[in-house]
């Protein structure tokens, strides 16, 4: 899994201080450290994705947290990141407000404690391959 880590943001203080709310709060809450969970760019092996994808709900409210979440907790899910630029959003409505930010937070968290605490979540034991192979040129390796 190769995450996009936004070195420069465009779209505002309030964004990048929520994705440092994020960032922060699956490291207390969950014991995950993710870079970004939720930037838009990733490139990933799609024969890794069906055993994670698969186990997140489809009202599941901010689906790419769930899958950044999952995929950081595997041991054998390599990972790395490449900085990227992020520019003002052209057009269109960001998914969550930020008026609506503490409330969808909320439920984030309520989801993942559902979600991580399910038989399937437990990542002692995994069947499946594909999620290892090489890493791409500069990027910078898993912490």
């Amino acid at each position: 899994m190769i995450y996009g880590h936004r070195t420069r943001r465009d779209d505002g203080w309030r964004r990048a201080l929520a994705s440092k709310v994020v960032r922060g709060s699956l490291l207390l809450l969950f014991g995950v450290y993710c870079i970004d969970a939720n930037v838009p760019y990733r490139l990933m092996r799609s024969a890794c994705l069906p055993r994670f994808v698969d186990r997140i709900a489809r009202d599941f409210s901010l689906a790419n947290i769930a899958l950044a979440v999952l995929m950081r907790r595997d041991p054998t899910v390599r990972e790395a990141s490449v900085p990227i630029g992020f520019r003002q959003r052209a057009g269109g409505e960001p998914s969550v407000a930020m008026r609506n930010f503490g409330r969808k937070a909320l439920e984030l968290f309520r989801q993942l404690r559902v979600l991580l605490n399910e038989p399937s979540a437990r990542t002692d034991v995994h069947s499946g391959t594909g999620c290892g192979g090489s890493e791409a040129g500069g990027a910078s390796q898993r912490p």
